[in-house]
């Protein structure tokens, strides 16, 4: 909305790609809003009122980019699973409130210390100096994935979509790409959850 000026400007270019897509033969776009409540970098301000949001908008769905989006982390390296566990919760409340499909997220770990200057003294100031996620294993991961599909499939009518956070976010610690420390595990947890 930035980009565009205001909330008046975002519809009506919404309205036009619409149009667009449309008059090119499509049925239209899905709309899908990335939601997020927690601001990370110091120039995001979170959306006031996501449902609102969604509803003047015309999104036909809901997602988010990354946990932490949803949930604090209170200590210095906070467990996956706690983690996790928090943002079930945000899930629940999104299918509730946003009045849209929600697609889940599952997020392999966070750790943006690689954008620290090594010669600055740690502290939890604010990013890329804060708190991460510790414990995120490949197995722990890979009981993510579980755990989501398995709530994906409990709903009959609820979507079977999910995002994973993410291929290649090696600065913030959230990657699937091979690595020399787990190879290719975080690639074979997504196999072995939906092959």
């Amino acid at each position: 909305m930035e980009g565009f000026g205001s909330l008046e400007a975002t519809k009506a270019a919404m309205e036009r790609m619409e149009t667009k897509a449309k008059n090119a033969g499509l049925n239209g776009i899905h709309w899908n809003l990335v939601a997020w409540g927690n601001p990370i970098l110091p120039v995001e301000n979170a959306p006031k009122n996501i449902p609102e949001l969604i509803k003047v908008l015309g999104f036909n769905s809901a997602t988010s980019y990354v946990w932490i989006h949803h949930t604090e982390l209170p200590e210095t390296q906070t467990d996956y699973n706690w983690v996790r566990d928090r943002y079930f919760e945000h899930w629940e409340k999104a299918k509730s409130e946003y009045n849209v499909p929600y697609f889940p997220n599952v997020t392999m770990g966070w750790d943006p210390t690689p954008r620290c200057d090594s010669n600055s003294e740690w502290a939890n100031v604010g990013y890329p100096f804060m708190n991460t996620i510790g414990n995120n294993t490949p197995e722990n991961f890979r009981t993510a994935l579980q755990m989501t599909k398995e709530k994906l499939l409990a709903d009959p009518t609820g979507p079977r979509i999910l995002n994973i956070n993410c291929w290649n976010e090696w600065t913030e610690g959230s990657y699937l790409e091979p690595d020399t420390i787990t190879g290719m595990k975080y690639l074979e947890a997504v196999k072995s959850v939906f092959k």
